[in-house]
C-alpha cells in the first residue's frame, strides 16, 4: 500500500512562551506528504450606497493548518519516538515519564513550532495545538494523523536540510490486543481518535488579534472497531449498549522493542449494527464512547519494554 511521498518536517516544543517560535526546531519527522494550509484570513467590506463593486478589505488572524501523517514508532528502547512524542503532546497530552493523558489546564499544554520544506520553499507554523487519530489494521503499520491549527508564516525561499534516515520500524497491527470489559475480541482494525476542540487564544494586544491555539473543554475520546459476531451467550454488544454498562477498554500495540499499552477505565457501547467483512459477521463499525471518571482521566497511553 503506497501512501505517498516522505518528507521532512520538523517540531520544537516552545519552551520561552506559547506561540513564541521555539529556538530549538530540531526534532525531524518523517511524514506523508505534510501540507500547510493557509486559513483565509480576508474580512471583505461591501461598498457603501451609491457605489459600485467593493473596498479594499482587510486582513484578520494569519492562521493555518497542517496535517501531519506518520506510522508510530518507538525509539528502540521504552519510548515512543522523538516526533510523536512531541506530536502528542501538541494534542493536549501530558507527559508524565513514559506515560501520556489528556491536559485540561491550560498553562500546562505544549504547544509547538513546525517548519515544513516544500519544492524550496519553507512555511512556519507556531503556536500549534490539535488533534490526534490512530488506525491499525491487521498485519499493517500503525498509522498516526496529526491534525494541526497555528499562527502562519511565511519565510519565503530555503532548500529542504539533509533528513537523518530513521530505520525504525512502526508498530504494526500484529501480536495486539484489543480488550473490553475483560473480553479479548477479534478485530481486523480499530480506529482511536481524541476528538480535540482546538480553539485560538484571542488577545487585543497581540499582534494579529491572537497569541496562540489550545485545547479547550469537550474532547471526546471514541475508538471504533469491527469485532466479529460471537454467540450471544458469549459475547452481547448490544445488550451492554441497551443497558448502558460502563467497562475497561485496553489496547496493546508493538514493535520490536516497545509495547504500547493504552488504558480507559469507563467505557460505554453505543447503540449497534450488524455488517460483513468477507464471509464473516461482524459489527459494524463498533463505536466504543471513551467516558471520564476524574479529571483529565479518561484514558492513558503508556510505553514500556515488551
Amino acid at each position: 500500500m503506497k501512501l505517498g511521498k516522505i518528507r521532512l518536517v520538523r517540531i520544537g516544543i516552545e519552551a520561552s512562551g506559547k506561540g513564541v517560535a521555539s529556538s530549538a526546531i530540531t526534532t525531524e519527522c518523517l511524514c506523508y506528504d505534510p501540507e500547510p494550509k493557509r486559513d483565509d484570513n480576508y474580512i471583505p467590506r461591501e461598498a457603501a450606497f451609491g457605489l459600485a463593486g467593493t473596498m479594499k478589505g482587510c486582513r484578520g488572524p494569519s492562521t493555518g493548518k497542517i496535517t501531519i501523517r506518520r506510522h508510530l514508532t518507538g525509539n528502540g528502547s521504552t519510548g515512543l519516538s522523538a516526533a510523536d512524542t512531541v506530536l502528542l503532546q501538541a494534542c493536549g497530552m501530558l507527559l508524565s515519564t513514559l506515560k501520556f493523558t489528556p491536559e485540561t489546564d491550560i498553562a500546562d499544554q505544549k504547544t509547538i513550532t513546525i517548519d515544513c520544506w516544500r519544492d524550496g520553499h519553507k512555511e512556519r507554523l507556531t503556536g500549534c495545538m490539535g488533534t490526534w487519530s490512530m488506525e491499525a489494521e491487521a498485519g499493517k503499520p500503525v498509522m498516526m494523523t496529526y491534525e494541526l491549527s497555528g499562527k502562519y508564516e511565511d519565510l519565503g525561499d530555503e532548500d529542504t536540510p539533509t533528513a537523518s534516515v530513521d530505520k525504525t520500524l512502526p508498530f504494526k497491527g500484529a501480536s495486539a490486543t484489543f480488550t473490553i470489559d475483560g473480553k479479548g475480541i477479534g478485530i481486523n482494525k480499530f480506529t482511536l481518535a481524541a476528538n480535540n476542540p482546538v480553539v485560538m487564544r484571542e488577545d487585543i494586544a497581540a499582534a494579529g488579534g491572537f497569541l496562540y491555539f489550545f485545547i479547550g473543554a469537550g474532547r471526546n475520546y471514541k475508538a471504533i472497531a469491527d469485532p466479529e459476531v460471537e454467540p450471544v451467550a458469549t459475547w452481547d454488544p448490544s445488550a451492554i449498549s441497551e443497558a448502558g454498562t460502563e467497562a475497561a477498554l485496553s489496547i496493546i500495540v508493538k514493535d520490536a522493542t516497545t509495547k504500547l499499552t493504552i488504558a480507559a477505565a469507563a467505557c460505554e457501547i453505543l447503540p449497534t449494527n450488524v455488517g460483513v467483512r468477507g464471509e464473516t459477521l461482524i459489527w459494524d463499525a463498533l463505536n466504543i464512547q471513551i467516558n471520564a471518571t476524574t479529571k483529565d482521566a479518561e484514558m492513558s497511553m503508556e510505553s514500556a519494554a515488551v
